[in-house]
C-alpha cells in the first residue's frame, strides 16, 4: 500500500464528526449557491521542508447529477494544490525543489460510483477504496486527506510561515463524464461542482 493509500484509509471511512461540522456550515452554503464547500484546510511545513496538507470537504449533487451515478455514471473529482507564495522569481536556487517530479503529484483523483448489485456506493483513490451504503457518507470521504506531503525536500526549510501561500481546490471532473453529460455541464451551471482555491491555514 502506497504512502498516499495509507493516508486516504485513514479518512475515506464513514466521518461521523465531519456530519456535525456540516450541519453548522449549511445556511451559509445555500446563500452562497455553493456544492462544495471547504470544512478543513490545514497544512504544517514538515521538518524536511516539505508541506503535510489536511482537508476534508462538504459535497452536495444536483438530483440530476445524483441519477446519472445511480445509472453507472462514475463521478470524477480532482483534489489540487497550488504554491502561490513563496514565488518561483524568488527562489531561483531553489527551483529543482519546487518543480521536477512534484509537478506531476499535486493532485489526488477520487471517484464515485453507484454498486448496483449491492446498493453500494464505492469511493476510490489512489490504491485504496471504500463501500458505503449511504450517499452522504461518500460524498464526505471525497476531498478528505491528511498529511499529503508535497512539494520535495528542502523546499521550505527556512522560509517564515508569513511567506508561504499555499492553495487547495476540489473540484468535479467533467471531462471524465461521457459527451452528453460533458454537454449538461457546459450548459447547466450546477453542474459546474467546484470548491474554488481555498487558502490553507499553515503552521509549523
Amino acid at each position: 500500500m502506497t504512502h498516499l493509500a495509507h493516508l486516504l484509509q485513514r479518512l475515506l471511512l464513514p466521518a461521523l464528526l465531519l456530519c456535525i461540522a456540516c450541519s453548522a456550515c449549511t445556511a451559509a452554503r445555500a446563500a452562497n449557491g455553493e456544492t462544495i464547500t471547504a470544512v478543513r484546510r490545514d497544512a504544517h511545513i514538515l521538518p524536511n521542508g516539505q508541506l503535510a496538507i489536511s482537508t476534508r470537504f462538504h459535497t452536495e449533487l444536483p438530483g440530476q447529477l445524483q441519477n446519472a451515478l445511480q445509472q453507472g455514471v462514475p463521478l470524477d473529482f480532482d483534489l489540487s494544490y497550488r504554491l502561490e507564495k513563496p514565488r518561483l522569481t524568488a527562489y531561483r536556487y531553489k527551483l529543482a525543489k519546487f518543480v521536477g517530479s512534484d509537478s506531476e503529484n499535486n493532485t489526488v483523483r477520487y471517484r464515485l460510483a453507484f454498486q448496483p448489485i449491492t446498493k453500494r456506493y464505492r469511493l476510490s483513490a489512489d490504491t485504496f477504496s471504500n463501500e458505503y451504503e449511504q450517499l452522504d457518507s461518500a460524498l464526505n470521504g471525497i476531498g478528505a486527506i491528511a498529511g499529503w506531503q508535497v512539494l520535495q525536500p528542502g523546499a521550505l526549510t527556512d522560509t517564515p510561515v508569513k511567506d508561504i501561500r499555499v492553495k487547495v481546490r476540489l473540484k468535479l471532473s467533467t471531462a471524465q463524464l461521457p459527451k452528453p453529460f460533458q454537454i449538461n455541464a457546459l450548459t447547466k451551471g450546477n453542474w459546474q461542482l467546484d470548491s474554488d482555491w481555498q487558502r490553507l491555514h499553515i503552521h509549523r
